[in-house]
C-alpha cells in the first residue's frame, strides 16, 4: 500500500490509516452536528490528515491444532 493524497479518501463513514505528517491515526469521515463535515479519529478528535491509505487486513488466527 502507499500513501495517497487526502482528497481521494473515502468519505463515506470507511475507517482509514492517515497522516499528517506527525502521527499516523485511524480516522473516518464525519459530519457532526454543530460542526460539519470534517475527519475525526477513534478518540472523536479532529484531524488534518495529509495522506491515507486503506486499513490493512487483519491477519488469520493460526489454526489451534497445528501449535
Amino acid at each position: 500500500m502507499t500513501w495517497q493524497p487526502i482528497e481521494t479518501a473515502l468519505r463515506d463513514g470507511t475507517e482509514i490509516l492517515a497522516t499528517d505528517y506527525d502521527s499516523i491515526e485511524i480516522i473516518h469521515w464525519s459530519n457532526p452536528d454543530l460542526v460539519g463535515p470534517c475527519w475525526i479519529d477513534r478518540y472523536g478528535d479532529f484531524y488534518f490528515p495529509s495522506f491515507w491509505q486503506p486499513l490493512p487486513e487483519v491477519p488469520e488466527l493460526p489454526d489451534p491444532a497445528s501449535a
